[in-house]
């Protein structure tokens, strides 16, 4: 980001770590509970020992640590401290039988519905959490008869400590030479913040402060007319 924008004086990358989908329902309509997609994986022994395995990985690693398909393949099979004895062979059939995206689902009310997403074998978001056509996330009820054109809401969110920036770097190289002695990696990224607060506030979504890690960011949202 800021290398089209000239009043930025650096470019810089942002990866997204975790974020959550809300889609919300207009009176009349209803959601079909029956229906919702609850999360990836879709069964819930599968899922519930996918999230055992990488909470056990996390732990293993420690904060700054890199859960690896080894790791979280040999806390899949029961025993983390074995990852030294996972084979390629293994490795491979880790990545190509678990999701990218774990996606773990939240209602939201009566009327809407949430989804987690957060990587499993990468520290941000990369691809898609699931297969855009089929199966749907939910469906929605319109009764008959009505005078109304209900609305679908769909935002996606994430708090500021889940947007990772990353590669700041100045446009103008003495500048760089500059600010070498001082403290610019904390400015710089200030700056980023207020840049991202600008890119967000231009398309009207509103970010709001931004001046703590656990401030909700709206990065997108989509209305979408029942009829």
């Amino acid at each position: 980001m800021g290398g089209d924008d000239p009043e930025i004086p650096f470019t810089f990358n942002v990866k997204l770590k975790r974020a959550l989908l809300t889609i919300s329902l207009e009176a009349p309509l209803k959601l079909d509970r029956a229906s919702v997609a609850r999360g990836i994986p879709a069964r819930q022994a599968e899922y519930t020992q996918v999230v055992r395995a990488k909470e056990e990985a996390k732990r293993f690693v420690g904060l700054k640590g890199v859960v690896t398909p080894a790791i979280l393949g040999a806390a899949l099979k029961g025993d983390v401290s074995k990852s030294s004895e996972m084979s390629q062979e293994d490795e491979l059939r880790v990545t190509q039988e678990i999701p990218e995206i774990l996606v773990t689902a939240r209602p939201e009310g009566p009327s809407g519905y949430s989804w987690e997403l957060e990587p499993l074998l990468r520290d941000h978001l990369r691809g898609q959490p699931w297969d855009p056509i089929d199966p749907p996330r939910m469906r929605v009820q319109i009764p008959q008869n009505s005078m109304l054109d209900p609305s679908i809401k769909v935002e996606i969110r994430c708090a500021l400590e889940d947007l990772e920036i990353t590669s700041i770097v100045p446009k103008d190289r003495t500048l760089a030479e500059r600010l070498e002695n001082l403290a610019k990696g904390s400015i710089s990224e200030a700056a980023a913040i207020q840049h991202l607060k600008r890119v967000l506030s231009d398309v009207d979504l509103h970010p709001g402060k931004m001046d703590n890690r656990f401030n909700s960011i709206l990065l997108a949202d989509v209305l979408a007319l029942s009829s």
